[in-house]
């Protein structure tokens, strides 16, 4: 005996949304040991380095970028409400 393929595929589409079976497979997985964190002082392994670049060097560049940036937007906000939005250019005549 055959089992149509239709047939087949609704078995184990049935069999694999069955409640509560991930949740058994999952608690079976061990838990992932956390990483160590990386010193910042060490130099950096990547081939982007630049010579005698550290760990530390990119979070601190990213941390100056980002403050640099949180003030331009803050200026930028400033600006434009301050100043009214501009009229629409192809606005009908203002009938009176």
């Amino acid at each position: 005996m055959k089992i149509p393929p239709a047939i087949l595929a609704a078995a184990l589409l049935a069999f694999a949304a069955v409640p509560g079976r991930a949740a058994a497979d999952s608690a079976a997985a061990p838990a992932p040991r956390p990483s160590k964190p990386m010193n910042m002082d060490e130099p950096m392994a990547t081939g982007m380095k630049k010579p005698g670049m550290k760990n530390g060097d990119v979070k601190a560049a990213a941390a100056r970028n980002a403050a640099r940036m949180k003030a331009l937007m803050a200026r930028e906000r400033e600006r434009r409400a301050a100043k009214p939005p501009p009229a629409p250019q192809n606005a009908p005549p203002a009938a009176h």
